[in-house]
């Protein structure tokens, strides 16, 4: 498996919704499409596609945490799998399991 590509978000808050200066805020997203093995092929295991999913995100992970450029307090996950709702449903849980992958944890309590 292989990034097809990848793009991070970072967003800083100096201020509250008032203009008042507070805390500083900062977040990191991390986006990534994956090649897909089946592209024009009805599959219905998608396991292949899931043996890679602590590498991968490994990898987002150490992403993440240096685009933010300081120690992380917290972290969140989402995923989009598809456009068939079942398939969504199935495949997001399998992304969801991935960020209990040993990679994720370890970036995540840094």
């Amino acid at each position: 498996m292989q990034f097809r590509k990848t793009m991070s978000i970072r967003n800083r808050t100096d201020s509250d919704e008032l203009g008042v200066p507070c805390a500083q805020l900062i977040r990191v997203a991390l986006l990534a499409v994956l090649r897909n093995p089946f592209a024009g092929v009805a599959q219905a295991d998608l396991t292949k596609v899931f043996e890679h999913r602590a590498k991968l995100g490994g990898q987002l992970a150490a992403e993440a945490v240096s685009a933010l450029g300081a120690s992380p307090v917290g972290y969140g996950k989402a995923a989009i799998a598809g456009a068939d709702w079942a398939a969504v449903e199935n495949n997001t849980r399998h992304c969801d399991e991935a960020f209990q992958q040993e990679p994720i944890r370890l970036f995540a309590l840094i």
